[in-house]
């Protein structure tokens, strides 16, 4: 399995009923970061997130959910203090009522989730923040097409960034992505001293209309296989967790 990657889908709202169950997988850091949030809905998505996150881990790892420990790597990345007998690698992103949870054995991943949104200022954000590959082959889509290519370059680029540790605050320059979302995602150059575009794999996931999202795992010739996550696989039953 050290050869893929395992992406699922989870709908929040759908899941909204296993509220309190996930919120007794949570360690009582996590309650208190849920609880922070002003807006119930709110509440509720970080809790059902955290909580399926929980239970995938446990599952692959043969391990009770309530005793996983995480721990934050130098740029704010969690990952599991204890993978064995595996060492799992894992990502998470969310975006309006929808999750995605990268699992990854030995390779470090990256997923991210956006939705499309043409009224931001693509040009503008483009500008100043995307590799010059980048504002080209922006540059040269069709007005129409514009919004689809802007976000499908940004989740292309923020899972890459995710699987390095360092998030946006890496530089989003220093990482080019293809952007033509009718294309393969592709890893077109790397201004830093990590591996270099080819030792990557970088994929597109199908997340439903008005998203983009996209998968990137440290390793060349990864598959990458896609699930919708369903509660009657890590919760048959919301009243035993």
């Amino acid at each position: 399995m050290a050869d893929r990657v395992d992406v699922y889908r989870i709908d929040l709202e759908a899941a909204a009923p296993l509220e309190a169950t996930c919120r007794g997988l949570l360690s009582a850091d996590e309650l208190q970061r849920a609880d922070r949030f002003h807006q119930p809905r709110h509440r509720r998505q970080f809790a059902v997130t955290r909580g399926v996150l929980r239970a995938l881990l446990a599952r692959r790892l043969g391990r009770s959910a309530v005793g996983l420990r995480f721990v934050d790597g130098p740029h704010g990345k969690p990952a599991l203090a204890d993978t064995q007998p595996l060492r799992l690698e894992f990502n998470v992103a969310h975006s309006h009522g929808l999750a995605l949870v990268a699992l990854s054995v030995e390779h470090a991943v990256g997923v991210d989730v956006e939705r499309i949104r043409p009224e931001v200022d693509l040009d503008g954000i483009a500008g100043r923040f995307f590799a010059p590959l980048e504002r080209d082959e922006l540059a040269a889509v069709a007005p129409g097409r514009r919004a689809d290519a802007f976000f499908a370059c940004w989740s292309r680029k923020e899972a890459v960034l995710k699987a390095v540790g360092t998030g946006i605050s890496g530089g989003l320059a220093r990482y080019a992505v293809s952007c033509d979302p009718r294309s393969p995602a592709r890893l077109l150059a790397v201004d830093c001293d990590g591996p270099p575009p080819e030792e990557w794999t970088l994929a597109d996931i199908e997340a439903g209309a008005g998203f983009c999202a996209a998968v990137a795992v440290m390793a060349p010739a990864v598959e990458v296989c896609c699930h919708d996550w369903s509660p009657q696989t890590d919760f048959p039953d919301p009243s035993h967790p």
